[in-house]
């Protein structure tokens, strides 16, 4: 078993006035050393410098990565300031770098990409807390300067096995001459990524372990919440996922605690399905505790329900082959579901839900696990659990990126956007949802297009932009008559009438709403009768 070795640098004095004239990053650095090295958390051998000259640290980064095995988990941090200097090259500032002599007093990011590149580890991650500037002489300007540092571009590298996580990637600051022009503001990545590993509330899909992939979601989301203007970024070639720490705080998910308790035996039923799928998928403290509460359940005075808890010990726990349902299986079990969950009955679409999980994970079918979390975070939403929704929506978008299914990434960036829009993160949500659509238009999902271009209406309106509302409904119309999805085209040429009759375009409404009210007659959609019938007789008699 390869170990787990961790380089931490952070740089917050300088020689250079001109860098002494910003805002120090904050010291995180020594937090973020506690929580890798804790044995119960993340386990890693943490070598950490502070405030050290380029020769040090470059001696240290050499040793560290030529020292490096192939099964070693290889983890660079840098917390500082970056400096572009006049062709454009990015280097990382330590404490005797000179602005005028980049090429001598700091690191490069060429150099540091090659040092990588040459490393034994097939799996590295290089995190990168900095904020960035140009360092150019008075008078002269960098080559195709703008205002992105391209960081991830400049860590590329060969070969596979390596994650690169970045606060930001814009200049917030520049000098012209030695005048120094904006500042370094405060950074909140480091701290949420400590805060995310030291109580475990970045293991999103409640396995025990935090992969760099949640991580990355965790910090991302608390950093846009609390400083919107900052951007994380993150690029990776690896296979597979890869467990950073482990969740040391990790307790039954409530809503599986309120199943277990509850009176009802399907509920408890559905929690033995919840309880194997924890088993199958969580490391060694869920699955002491999934089979600790499965064997409480063999007892249970429900019949069907200490059947289903001795069937899971018995197969999962215990290892004796029992029959099951197949791969053939798979597909039916998802298409019920998903017909459970639009007619509203819920329960019984999360527990063929969660059947369909562990038995694509048992077959390794990674697309249809990725549409199973889609639809378990569905569900979630419906009744009200946004964030537990979150969560498995996250799976189901990693899920996405990992077997290229566009139709599942296009519904993914849908259902962040609602989410989004739900927390009232306007700027946000409109920015997924945008994504959203142009996924969905370049690889032809028209239900995810449609339905996109209605929720890009609702913002419109709450943004009391009547034009481009006016345009969304009747983009979401268009897509949904051409794919002959009633029910969305019923809504939105209903909301096309309204837009066209709160403008006074009576003639436009009258047409729009009888075309809503023939579509939900079809469809027997008594709501939508109702409210086109409404629309109707307003216009008809308008006092």
């Amino acid at each position: 078993m390869g170990r787990r070795l961790a380089l931490l640098i952070a740089t917050y004095a300088y020689d250079d006035e001109g860098l002494r004239q910003l805002t120090a990053p904050g010291h995180d650095a020594e937090a973020l050393s506690e929580v890798l090295s804790a044995p119960d958390i993340a386990g890693f051998e943490v070598k950490i410098l502070i405030n050290e000259p380029h020769d040090r640290v470059g001696a240290a980064l050499g040793d560290f990565f030529r020292d490096c095995r192939h099964d070693d988990l290889a983890l660079l941090y840098f917390t500082g300031h970056g400096l572009k200097d006049d062709e454009g090259r990015l280097h990382l500032a330590t404490s005797d770098t000179r602005r005028n002599n980049l090429m001598f007093t700091s690191l490069s990011a060429e150099g540091i990409d090659r040092a990588m590149s040459a490393c034994n580890s097939r799996q590295q991650v290089l995190i990168l807390d900095c904020c960035y500037s140009g360092a150019f002489p008075a008078g002269r300007l960098a080559k195709g300067d703008d205002t992105d540092v391209h960081t991830l571009e400049r860590f590329q590298g060969q070969g596979r096995g390596r994650t690169v996580l970045t606060a930001s990637d814009a200049t917030q600051y520049s000098f012209e001459g030695d005048q120094l022009h904006g500042s370094a503001p405060r950074s909140v990545f480091t701290g949420h990524l400590v805060q995310g590993l030291r109580d475990g509330s970045a293991d999103l899909d409640d396995d025990g372990d935090i992969t760099l992939d949640e991580l990355y979601t965790y910090v991302h989301d608390k950093v846009v919440t609390e400083m919107p203007q900052q951007r994380p970024k993150k690029q990776e070639n690896v296979e597979g996922r890869t467990v950073i720490a482990r969740n040391v705080n990790w307790v039954l998910p409530v809503h599986l605690q309120q199943s277990l308790r509850s009176p009802f035996a399907d509920d408890r039923l559905g929690g033995v399905r919840q309880l194997a799928h924890l088993y199958r998928i969580g490391n060694e403290t869920v699955r002491a505790r999934a089979e600790e509460q499965l064997r409480l359940l063999t007892d249970d005075d429900s019949r069907e329900v200490s059947a289903a808890a001795t069937s899971v010990v018995r197969e999962d726990v215990e290892g004796l082959p029992t029959a099951g349902p197949g791969l053939a299986d798979l597909d039916s079990l998802l298409e019920q579901a998903t017909e459970e969950r639009n007619e509203g009955a819920l329960e019984q679409a999360e527990d063929h839900y969660w059947s369909a999980l562990d038995l694509a994970i048992q077959h390794r079918a990674r697309r249809k696990e990725g549409w199973a979390w889609d639809g378990l975070g569905s569900c979630r939403w419906r009744v009200d659990d946004p964030e537990m929704a979150l969560r498995f929506f996250t799976r189901a978008d990693r899920l996405a990126d990992e077997t290229g299914d566009a139709h599942l990434k296009a519904w993914s960036l849908y259902n962040f956007g609602v989410y989004r829009n739900g927390r009232g993160e306007l700027a946000a949500a409109k920015d997924f949802l945008e994504r959203a659509l142009a996924v969905a238009d370049t690889h032809r999902c028209p239900a995810a297009a449609g339905w996109s271009h209605h929720k890009m209406a609702e913002l419109a309106r709450s943004e009391e932009d009547a034009h481009q509302e006016r345009e969304h409904y009747a983009a979401a119309a268009r897509v949904a008559l051409a794919s002959h999805d009633d029910g969305l085209a019923g809504w939105s040429l209903y909301h096309v009438a309204r837009c066209a009759e709160r403008s006074g375009d009576f003639p436009q409404a009258g047409e729009q709403y009888a075309r809503a009210l023939e579509i939900g007659a079809r469809i027997h959609n008594h709501w939508m009768v109702q409210k086109a019938e409404a629309g109707l007789a307003r216009i008809a008699d308008p006092n």
